[in-house]
């Protein structure tokens, strides 16, 4: 009689889907060069030296290195929902700008703090 309701529970629990949604093309498309900028970005984090930035260089170090925050967290959610969830190429194109121009920004800090 275990085996036998083992066996049911282990049907139903066939229905429930553990994958991840897939990017579809645009979203891939658009996320092409993120590898590189990801790459760069903590690049970038990992060799500025925060104490010797002055205030105004500091502060926007602050701002710089969380603007891929907001593309990384709606990467995450894409990947932990269904098949059916909408396509959000519309809202990853302003986030992906953004965190390209905060690696730039950041960049450039590096460059400014080792020109010193």
């Amino acid at each position: 009689m275990r085996y036998i309701i083992l066996i049911i529970m282990l049907y139903a629990f066939s229905f429930f889907r553990t994958e991840a949604r897939e990017l579809t093309f645009k979203e891939s498309t658009l996320l092409i060069n993120f590898d590189k900028i990801n790459t760069v970005n903590k690049y970038s984090l990992k060799n500025i030296v925060v104490e010797e930035l002055s205030l105004g260089e500091f502060l926007s170090y602050k701002v710089l290195k969380n603007s891929c925050r907001p593309l990384d967290e709606l990467l995450a959610k894409i990947k932990n929902e269904a098949d059916d969830f909408p396509e959000q190429d519309k809202v990853l194109a302003p986030l992906v700008s953004v965190c390209s121009q905060g690696v730039i920004g950041l960049v450039d800090l590096k460059i400014g703090q080792s020109q010193k």
